[in-house]
């Protein structure tokens, strides 16, 4: 099993008996509180990993919007603060909103404002809005069972989804970088060639 594993399921299984909050908040409530219990110290560790990730993404965005790619900033900044986001699958011709490309198969994003991108963004975006509203979506699953136990099969699988959907997050603002490097390395060398 993964740190990832370890500490989705912790979080998991803290917003499915109720504990919702983020790690400033349970830094806040432990340190009113001095008698920290090994449980309590496990979820903030858990919450600061997720914070950590949400950190990163934060930190790819800054640099996207310096390399010139503002549109891919805004949409995904869109996506992470947005809690009622939808994805509209679309089987027409469009020009995708990030690429400027034209494609038979889009994505209908739907946050402050509504966007087509071509459907190959569709699975990192849906993984980014998932994991920016992890809190969210769990403390909705446990109110909406109520006092019924979630299977643990059933948060095997949630958290096997979340850990994907963290990794997915994570290679993929590695490419990003990557590309934005080598866009930066291309256009240093056309400027040095005039």
């Amino acid at each position: 099993m993964t740190e990832a594993h370890v500490h989705f399921e912790r979080l998991l299984a803290a917003f499915s008996a109720g504990h919702s909050g983020t790690a400033d908040v349970l830094r806040r409530i432990l340190g009113r509180n001095n008698d920290e219990s090994t449980e309590q110290h496990e979820l903030l560790v858990s919450l600061e990993f997720l914070e950590t990730l949400r950190h990163q993404v934060e930190e790819t965005l800054d640099s996207c919007e310096r390399g010139g790619f503002a549109a891919i900033a805004k949409l995904c900044r869109d996506v992470v603060k947005t809690p009622l986001c939808t994805f509209t699958s679309i089987h027409q011709w469009g020009v995708c909103a990030l690429t400027g490309r034209t494609v038979n198969r889009m994505v209908l994003i739907t946050t402050d404002t509504e966007l087509s991108v071509d459907e190959s963004f569709a699975t990192f975006l849906t993984n980014l809005w998932s994991v920016s509203h992890l809190e969210l979506i769990e403390c909705a699953r446990a109110e909406l069972r109520g006092d019924d136990d979630i299977p643990h099969g059933d948060i095997a699988k949630l958290v096997a989804s979340y850990v994907w959907a963290s990794e997915d997050i994570t290679k993929t603002m590695q490419l990003t970088l990557l590309a934005l490097d080598k866009h930066r390395c291309a256009a240093g060398s056309q400027n040095l060639q005039c």
